[in-house]
């Protein structure tokens, strides 16, 4: 049985949005490039984990210059800083499940993601500082595992649920 060719193109992809913030125009861009075949699965897991590292260890960092590092400038101020790779991460995968729902299944776009996912979890286990609001004398902060895929990064499947029920099935004429 062969294929219908416009059954198995990919849905137009709407990453971007007005409001996208330097965060979500680096995820956007790595997926578009990753899913273009413009950089391997490989290439893009490793751009994203170098990116959440180095942010989360110079958010730290700038927080650690304050004299109280738990009573530093609101969230409003835009000196507040504070590691929060776990919040960067969640973002990402909204993007990514986003994504997902654009390419039927065995279409090499997403074989990329499944490709790319792969080469996340197949990293060297590593933790990164995530911002913690403890009261003092407790951490302001705790280590978070990257990348072990199971465990409590099991919440991450609720941003897929919540992707799929915002998203319109054609083939059904409805939203589920």
């Amino acid at each position: 049985m062969a294929l219908d060719s416009k059954s198995f193109q990919p849905l137009d992809i709407k990453l971007s949005g007005p409001h996208d913030d330097e965060e979500d125009i680096f995820f956007k861009d790595l997926l578009l490039s990753l899913v273009g075949g413009e950089i391997t699965p490989n290439e893009a897991a490793n751009n994203l984990d170098k990116w959440i590292v180095e942010k989360s260890n110079t958010d730290l960092e700038e927080r650690k210059k304050y004299p109280d590092p738990w009573n530093v400038p609101s969230p409003e101020n835009p000196s507040w800083v504070a590691p929060n790779p776990s919040g960067l991460i969640t973002c990402f995968f909204e993007s990514f499940a986003r994504l997902c729902s654009a390419f039927p299944p065995g279409h090499v776009g997403q074989d990329r993601l499944i490709r790319f996912l792969e080469a996340l979890r197949d990293m060297p286990k590593h933790e990164v500082p995530n911002y913690l609001p403890n009261d003092p004398p407790e951490d302001f902060y705790y280590l978070l595992e990257l990348w072990p895929f199971g465990g409590s990064w099991l919440g991450l499947t609720e941003v897929f649920r919540t992707e799929a029920e915002g998203t319109f099935f054609p083939f059904t004429g409805s939203f589920h």
